[in-house]
């Protein structure tokens, strides 16, 4: 099996691990792949991108936690948070 094929299975399984905990709306569900597939260009662990989405709290936006922001509807706000995240270290990365 690929890398990536490895990986799109362990998303998939992810999503249904996060659909069983909660009754979320099927718009959600796409705003947490898509933030869960971006926060991959920070964190390579699909494990440790899981846990962050639905445990680590993000001061910068009111001290919620990404699983709780799109389940607010802002989902957007996650991934304006990531993008500057990528943006600066994008900056910060030497040019060889």
């Amino acid at each position: 099996m690929t890398t990536s094929v490895r990986r799109l299975d362990g998303l998939h399984r992810l999503f249904q691990d996060l659909q069983l905990k909660e009754d979320i709306q099927p718009s959600h569900s796409r705003e947490r792949v898509t933030i869960l597939q971006l926060a991959a260009r920070v964190e390579e662990s699909l494990e440790l991108r899981s846990q962050w989405f639905t445990d680590d709290r993000i001061d910068s936006l009111g001290g919620l936690t990404a699983a709780e922001l799109v389940a607010l509807g802002q989902g957007e706000q996650v991934k304006q948070f990531l993008h500057r995240i990528i943006y600066c270290d994008r900056q910060r990365a030497p040019i060889y």
